[in-house]
């Protein structure tokens, strides 16, 4: 269903809250025409998930667009029960609004009769109450808050655009912007899943070298995520700067201080690559959380897409994840780094004859690994080599590579002191 004719479809539903005396859902709703401008109104939600994340105790509520498996032609209401989210349709009928057979004029009569008479709404065995209206989050917004500005690139799932967002006190920010790509049926489901787990990761961790969740951004038709914006991507500083190899491990340092936080706090991130760190103020922000999980392990149930030459081979093998898959996946990046942005197993597949992944776990058994360059010191060069152990239980934690690490760069660090105060 084409955008246009899903927004006529629903815009009936736009207007359902009408002025009255009596005692509304919400005092602040009872002079306004239009549910999509109430702060009860949560738009275009992402997935099941991210809504049970705003109901808090039984009886909180909240109305809604429809998701992908929806009926697409009603508007939502969820409410807890008994720990659990129900999701009831509101459908626009002849002669007004109705949940079941009972018909109300408008959606504000409908809500205030089933929460002011107690009357329960009900899912299978379970009574379902309304209680409280949840307002929403002062990082919510609407999608006429941004401005899209010029693009800066464009993953598998979606877009990332430069734009400005109005906060509720007037003022704009430079910020980034993600939205999904229109695509079929078949993988919106993968897209709702991966931005809803991105949407709910970020907007709880808080590490400098994380990329910075600014709000979520909600309307009829899609919704978006806003981060902080950065310089650039750091594969394209590293092409267009002289670093040094201790601005390089100096990187290594930061990348392993975030990964060590996430570790802490059992976030597997399952894409820990170049091209999805950034580059700002001379701090390296790692970003796209779409493929991780929470856990200290995750196990692939069904078939995925995922980076197959940054993954660790026992995931490759087993579909197993832990930290030390991340682990693996960060020896791939520092390889990354000090090579300037090549990608991983280009030259070696030149040379392989059939199937890339077959060839990739023969060739790492066999004891083959990426090539680091020459001047690559051996302190680094040791860790790499230990990142990338086939024996996950024989890979160091984030812990001890970021220690490691901080000695090998105040190592670098005095010797450029003492090479700066010969000459």
């Amino acid at each position: 269903m084409g955008n246009t004719q899903f927004c006529n479809k629903i815009a009936k539903l736009f207007k359902l809250i009408e002025p009255s005396t009596e005692s509304n859902i919400c005092s602040d709703c009872s002079t306004i025409d239009s549910i999509y401008n109430s702060p009860y109104f949560y738009g275009n939600l992402p997935s099941h998930e991210l809504i049970r994340d705003f109901l808090k105790e039984d009886g909180d509520f909240l109305f809604r667009l429809p998701i992908v498996g929806e009926e697409q032609t009603c508007l939502y209401l969820s409410v807890l029960a008994g720990g659990v989210a129900h999701h009831f349709a509101i459908e626009a009928v002849k002669n007004g609004y109705s949940i079941d057979s009972a018909v109300y004029p408008t959606v504000t009569k409908l809500i205030n009769r089933y929460r002011s008479e107690k009357k329960p709404l009900m899912r299978d065995t379970t009574v379902v109450l309304l209680k409280r209206a949840v307002r929403k989050p002062h990082w919510l917004f609407q999608i006429s808050d941004i401005h899209i500005e010029n693009k800066l690139g464009e993953g598998y799932f979606g877009f990332v655009y430069q734009g400005l967002q109005k906060l509720p006190n007037g003022d704009e920010r430079k910020v980034a912007i993600k939205f999904l790509k229109n695509k079929t049926d078949k993988t919106l489901n993968a897209e709702n899943e991966s931005f809803s787990n991105e949407c709910r990761l970020l907007r709880r961790l808080n590490h400098e070298n994380l990329i910075r969740f600014q709000g979520l951004a909600v309307g009829a038709v899609d919704v978006r995520l806003i981060v902080e914006l950065c310089d650039s991507d750091l594969k394209s500083y590293l092409k267009n700067d002289t670093a040094t190899m201790s601005i390089c491990v100096n990187m290594f340092v930061q990348v392993a201080s975030a990964m060590e936080y996430l570790a802490n706090k059992k976030i597997i991130h399952r894409d820990l690559a170049l091209r999805n760190c950034l580059w700002k103020n001379n701090t390296v922000k790692i970003a796209d959380f779409g493929l991780a999980r929470e856990g200290e392990f995750y196990e692939m149930k069904g078939t995925e897409t995922i980076p197959v030459r940054w993954t660790a081979p026992d995931v490759l093998l087993h579909k197993k994840y832990s930290e030390k898959s991340d682990v693996w996946s960060f020896g791939v990046l520092m390889w990354e780094i000090l090579v300037k942005g090549e990608y991983p197993y280009e030259e070696e597949e030149k040379q392989w004859n059939g199937h890339f992944l077959t060839n990739l776990l023969k060739a790492l058994r066999n004891g083959n690994r990426l090539n680091l360059p020459n001047n690559t010191p051996e302190d680094i060069r040791e860790i790499v080599i230990r990142c990338w152990n086939l024996a996950e239980c024989e890979r160091p934690t984030f812990s001890e590579i970021r220690k490691n690490l901080e000695m090998v760069y105040a190592k670098l660090e005095n010797n450029s002191v003492i090479k700066h105060e010969n000459t």
